[in-house]
């Protein structure tokens, strides 16, 4: 009898719950929902509703939209217009937007398109699944763009539920601040046997802040990127790869002001059963402006995959200082493989702690680590770049302050550095040998408690050079462990106005190599060493450019930085009303984007050409330049292509035409009818109509309004055909930037730098394979194979 009452109940609750109400515009919703009546005041549905099959708009106008109940997409496209945006699963509330895609054929099996765009703010509260858009087959699209910031507290799921499936792509942007709680999950993870995880990005003109976790693990790894026109606090961000031989994914963090890690940053390669095993990823952090910081509880980890996958990449660029707090692993898995890639240049000081360790070995080739700082370099946690497999060969240290102004700064290293090969030697692989380990700064103080180890079956190069005075406490080898073996060599070269101060155990002896300062005048020896002057004494000194003397450091800016360097111009104006002109007393100038909406005054230059085809560039604010080619015809064709790069730089070229059709950029196997655009949308003046069509794939951040449009006529102009440009050849060496036939660390740095934005295509023409002007993940993969395996 329980039991029967049991089951009528359910099926009573069943028979009398809300069925969905089937809508496709805001008329329908403010007809058929009780919370959202007409007006302009705040609209709730606090009802279920349904998505008309194919592409539906919901446009609120300026009315805030709380959603409280199930909004169901399914495998269609949905985009809503407000003044503000709140998903609420708050008490009482169980808001959803639901676009899973669980069917069975192409067209239903993908997740689908979501857009939001609003005025003000956007936000998802409470706990649990705000955002749902899986995919038996691949994730969905979530676009979201706001004018206030966006604040998640809870889940969003863009993940396939099948093992063949990729994650889905999102990207949030805010013009004021991207808020990701403690409690957020972003799940876009692809299938072990597919094309690979998601692609994730949060941008906003102002802040990010990040404390949950966003993962894009798959077969291969995903794509995370973080953009921020000022600080960036980032907690765990995931890319493993999950699939046989996979290889880790693509983590990029770039802010104006400032990043900080406070989580784990993984982009490990996979275990490779029937194949080769999977490189680590590569990982970027920068900060133009500001300070890079690893923190305590932070972690990078990018590690190669057995058999036989290198370590990953790691680079670091901060405007200011960067700091290590926590590890960076970035080793090959024992076998025949090397050790990754790390490179981080500071502007100021570079800092790693005790907790802060460095792990480039390998099994059969230690890593490169290469640290650079414009004022002090300090070591306090250990660093390998040592081999680990008998036979290998050590590693390559180089560590490099004072490279900035004057010149004044200091070396310290109070930790143990180890290039060093396997001591004994292999009969399948016979001897290794030692890597090398360079030092150059100011003072360079190598303490008691430190070791310099290049030692090998046959020894390395260990090489100090201290512009100022030398301190040498701790061991430093370079021996032959080997009785066939050759030693190698300790060579310290210094300053012959300071004695150095030689004590510990140096083996072999070294080579002293005493050298006088340069003055700056013709008649300089060879050989001579740049001075350290005292940056700050207010004498200008070479190779000080000025000196502001010791008051300096009560100003904010003044005409020369604390570094020695001149600022100029002084007033750090750029004469753009979308940015904040300031200056740092170490850095200099900085310009960042204004929090907010902003638009630049048009700067259009028009310039026709023989042919009667007009050519535009206009300019607005947010980097992106937009370039328009119209060819006006007897029956236009319209085409227009957006592509979103790492700094956010749109390419927009349109031919007028009756229909306009937009493709993005990345191609899903899904291809719903509604194509999400950005912020802003190119209006044709002539008689085009908007008709826009993709596949699932997220477009520029900002794109932008073309203010000079040629309306097109009925009467044909001159259509001779234009001259093509000759197509440079594909490069025989992936990444080849100087064509020598072979990959340098640096050829990869530049085309990391190139994939984010920082650095033009024009820097490493090489890394661009397929000629479309950016470098994508997979072509800096093929720039690590060829710098692993050679051309």
């Amino acid at each position: 009898m329980r039991y029967f009452l049991a089951v009528a109940g359910m099926a009573l609750a069943v028979a009398f719950a809300d069925p969905a109400h089937a809508v496709c515009t805001a008329a329908d919703v403010i007809q058929e929902v009780s919370g959202c009546g007409p007006g302009s005041g705040p609209c709730t549905i606090n009802e279920n509703i349904e998505i008309d099959e194919g592409a539906c708009i919901l446009d609120f106008g300026s009315r805030d939209l709380t959603i409280t109940r199930t909004v169901d997409v399914a495998h269609n496209d949905l985009r809503i217009i407000a003044g503000s945006v709140t998903v609420d699963r708050g008490t009482g509330a169980d808001g959803l937007i639901d676009a899973r895609g669980t069917g069975g054929t192409p067209n239903t099996n993908i997740g689908g398109s979501v857009r939001i765009d609003a005025e003000s703010f956007v936000r998802s509260t409470g706990s649990g699944r705000a955002f749902n858009l899986n995919g038996n087959d691949n994730g969905g699209l979530l676009l979201v763009f706001a004018g206030g910031p966006i604040e998640i507290e809870n889940r969003i799921d863009l993940r396939s539920l099948t093992r063949f499936g990729d994650g889905g792509v999102m990207e949030l942007n805010s013009d004021t601040k991207v808020d990701l709680g403690t409690s957020s999950i972003i799940d876009a993870t692809g299938g072990n046997d597919s094309s690979g995880g998601g692609e994730v990005t949060l941008f906003s003109r102002g802040d990010v802040e990040h404390r949950g976790r966003i993962d894009v693990s798959g077969s291969d790894g995903g794509t995370i990127d973080i953009f921020a026109g000022g600080e960036i606090v980032a907690g765990d961000l995931l890319s493993d790869a999950t699939g046989d031989a996979g290889m880790g994914g693509c983590i990029a963090v770039e802010s104006g002001t400032g990043t900080t890690v406070t989580g784990e940053v993984r982009s490990n390669g996979s275990v490779g059963e029937f194949m080769t095993g999977g490189c680590g990823g590569v990982v970027c952090l920068d900060s133009d402006f500001g300070d890079v910081t690893l923190g305590v509880n932070g972690e990078i980890v990018a590690t190669g995959a057995r058999p036989d996958g290198a370590g990953g990449i790691v680079a670091a660029l901060a405007g200011g200082s960067f700091s290590a707090l926590g590890p960076i692993d970035i080793r090959g898995p024992d076998g025949e493989t090397c050790g990754g890639d790390l490179c981080i240049e500071a502007g100021v000081d570079l800092t790693t702690s005790a907790s802060g360790t460095i792990d480039a070995s390998g099994g059969d080739g230690g890593g490169e680590i290469d640290f650079t700082a414009g004022r002090n370099l300090s070591i306090f946690g250990a660093v390998s770049g040592a081999a680990r497999q008998r036979g290998g060969l050590g590693g390559l240290v180089i560590l490099a302050a004072g490279l900035r102004g004057g010149g004044d700064g200091d070396v310290v290293i109070g930790a143990n550095l180890d290039a060093s090969g396997v001591p004994t030697c292999s009969e399948e692989l016979g001897c290794g040998e030692g890597g090398g380990i360079d030092i150059s700064g100011c003072a360079v103080t190598i303490a008691a408690n430190a070791t310099v180890d290049v030692s090998g079956p046959t020894g390395g190069d260990n090489l100090l050079i201290a512009r100022g005075p030398l301190s040498v406490q701790g061991a430093m080898s370079a021996v032959a462990t080997n009785q066939d073996g050759t030693e190698g060599s300790n060579d310290f070269t210094y300053n012959q106005t300071f004695p150095p101060a030689l004590g510990g155990s140096t083996l072999p002896a070294p080579d002293l190599s005493a050298r006088p300062a340069c003055t700056g005048n013709p008649g300089d020896p060879a050989g001579c060493l740049t001075p350290c002057p005292d940056c700050g004494d207010g004498a200008v000194d070479y190779p000080e450019p000025c000196d502001p003397g010791p008051d300096a450091s009560q100003e904010v800016c003044g005409d020369c930085s604390l570094l020695c360097e001149n600022l100029a111009p002084q007033t750090c104006a750029d004469d753009l009303t979308c940015t904040i002109d300031d200056c740092d007393p170490l850095i200099g100038c900085f310009d960042i984007p204004l929090p907010g909406p902003c638009t630049e005054p048009p700067t259009p230059t028009f310039t026709p050409t023989p042919s009667n085809t007009p050519t535009a560039t206009f300019t607005f604010s947010n980097t992106a330049t937009a370039t328009q080619t119209p060819t006006a015809t007897r029956t236009p064709t319209q085409t227009s292509t957006a592509t979103r790069t790492n700094t956010g730089t749109a390419t927009h070229t349109s031919t007028p035409s009756a229909t306009q059709t937009r493709t993005p950029t990345r191609t899903d196997t899904g291809t719903p009818t509604h194509t999400p655009t950005a912020s802003d949308t190119p209006t044709a003046t002539g008689t085009a109509t908007n008709t826009p069509t993709a596949s699932n794939t997220p477009v520029a951040t900002d794109t932008p309004v073309v203010t000079n449009t040629p309306v097109p006529t009925d009467t044909p102009v001159d259509t001779s055909t234009p001259t093509n440009s000759p197509t440079p050849e594909i490069p025989t060496c992936p990444g080849d930037c100087n064509g020598d036939g072979t990959v340098a660390i640096n050829e990869l740095i530049t085309a990391v730098n190139i994939s984010l934005g920082s650095l033009p295509i024009d820097a490493c023409l090489a890394a661009d394979l397929n000629r479309d002007g950016n470098v994508a993940i997979n072509e800096l993969i093929s720039a690590v194979n060829a710098n692993l395996d050679g051309c």
